[in-house]
């Protein structure tokens, strides 16, 4: 198994997506989303099926997550924190990568 698998079967094991009971996004994804036309829908759509690619464990008040996913033929970055008590789910930011910044899979960082 790839360390990126663990990961994100660490990840659902601790932070079931089933169990949260709602999503709050930040007013900074909210802007940023507008701006690059990314859709709630869109979102949820990478968060359901997407791929986690960084970790930030350290993050307060939650640990967060980059997570990566294709949708609609666009790849997408999400960052999102997960409170299981109430279980929701925090959407952070919302982009398209920069090839200029990521490596060609938008993965790793340039």
């Amino acid at each position: 198994m790839s360390h990126r698998s663990a990961l994100k079967e660490k990840f659902l094991t601790i932070y079931p997506w089933n169990d949260a009971s709602s999503y709050a996004y930040r007013i900074h994804a909210l802007q940023q989303m507008v701006l690059r036309h990314i859709s709630r829908d869109d979102v949820r759509e990478i968060i359901s099926s997407g791929e986690i690619i960084e970790s930030y464990p350290d993050d307060m008040p939650y640990p967060s997550y980059l997570m990566m996913g294709l949708v609609k033929k666009r790849t997408l970055h999400v960052v999102i924190s997960y409170a299981p008590d109430p279980g929701v789910i925090y959407i952070i930011t919302a982009y398209e990568p920069d090839n200029m910044r990521w490596e060609e899979n938008y993965r790793r960082r340039q």
